[in-house]
């Protein structure tokens, strides 16, 4: 697309500049993302910010050419300080959505500060409106992650410290009770309710975790096994939740 020259002036064109090195940080930072990410979600996450990144290339690449057009001179980065994104898969994505939300804010406040020119206001609010498609989907993934409460390993999930309330009760269990359901054998299962999960416990000693739906969140030592106590737990939903 032709994009037509309005000869901004130095204000406008100040305007514009933090657009171009906020685009080049957030592009960089998805980067460092998608270098970084560790953990069982690496797979999706390793696309996300890789895609994202891309995205956010190409915008800035945009920007700083909407700029050149105008008379103005283009750079890359204001400042930029290391050792850059490190972290959990948590952390990557609540940074990522912090950053985006932000320049989010400074797409949508330059807007009707550019006067008369039309057509960096229509490249704004194309590009304000799929970078706020673009963080809606980082935190889709982020209430997800949380969602699912972090779950823990099957060889810690039942050591929560304070791991309550039982539905149908209005109290909570404490870690000493989910150790001895964990210890005490039963015929074939018997489950608990915690914060995070649904507790199984079959006969031979495994637990499993599963969440309000009856899906499991935890990895399974033997998933025959696990498949019995989705079905047995499906059975007796409402007996276990105590409706």
């Amino acid at each position: 697309m032709k994009q037509a020259k309005v000869n901004l002036d130095g204000a406008a064109l100040s305007l514009l500049h933090p657009l171009v090195s906020g685009a080049t940080t957030l592009a960089l930072r998805c980067r460092e993302a998608h270098w970084n990410v560790k953990g069982p979600n690496f797979g999706p996450l390793h696309e996300l910010f890789g895609d994202f990144y891309d995205f956010m290339n190409d915008w800035a690449d945009t920007l700083a050419e909407r700029v050149v057009q105008q008379g103005g001179a283009a750079w890359a980065l204001d400042s930029y300080t290391g050792p850059g994104l490190i972290g959990d898969e948590k952390f990557l994505l609540e940074n990522i959505a912090i950053a985006g939300n932000s320049l989010a804010t400074i797409v949508h406040t330059t807007i009707p500060k550019l006067g008369d020119d039309e057509t960096s206001k229509d490249v704004l609010i194309e590009f304000g409106r799929e970078l706020e498609k673009w963080v809606w989907k980082i935190e889709a993934h982020l209430m997800e992650f949380k969602r699912l409460g972090e779950a823990k390993p099957e060889t810690e999930v039942a050591e929560e410290t304070i791991a309550g309330p039982v539905k149908g009760t209005g109290r909570f269990l404490t870690e000493g009770e989910i150790r001895a359901a964990a210890q005490t054998p039963t015929k074939d299962f018997s489950a608990i309710v915690t914060a995070r999960s649904i507790l199984v416990k079959s006969a031979s000693g495994h637990i499993y975790a599963f969440d309000e739906n009856v899906m499991p969140i935890s990895k399974a030592k033997d998933p025959s096994e696990q498949d019995e106590a989705q079905r047995w737990l499906q059975e007796n939903f409402n007996e276990v939740l105590g409706d």
